[in-house]
């Protein structure tokens, strides 16, 4: 499955990247309009599946806008959130990389568990 492969590539170059960011207090409470953990990772689990359905889609770059804005506002209502709210929390986590690299690596095993879970049920098809 390389589109997955690639997005697991991706995500860890930017495990990398933001570990050049500024530090937050490991023990700083989390403001109220920034999403925790669990909601980040959930987020952007599917936010790469959303990202791997665009780029196997066989259309045009313009149709691949359109669907990519089409496909996050589903995501944004899945979650009973706005585009703003999210890039406040990943402001937010990319000014503590240990919070983000934390999360990355929860979205690693996600995407890690769902790819085991499609081969094991395409092997019981044969």
């Amino acid at each position: 499955m390389k589109p997955l492969k690639f997005i697991l590539f991706i995500l860890t170059i930017m495990l990398f990247l933001n570990a050049s960011c500024s530090r937050i207090a490991k023990n700083e409470k989390l403001p109220p309009e920034i999403w925790d953990k669990r909601q980040m990772v959930e987020f952007l689990t599917q936010a790469q599946l959303v990202e791997a359905k665009i780029k196997n889609a066989k259309v045009s770059a313009q149709r691949q806008d359109s669907l990519s804005e089409i496909y996050y506002n589903e995501l944004f209502t899945h979650f009973n959130t706005d585009k703003e709210s999210w890039e406040r929390s990943l402001q937010y986590y990319k000014k503590n990389p240990e919070k983000l690299n934390e999360i990355y690596a929860d979205v690693l095993t996600e995407l890690s568990l769902l790819e085991t879970e499609l081969q094991n049920s395409n092997e019981k098809k044969k």
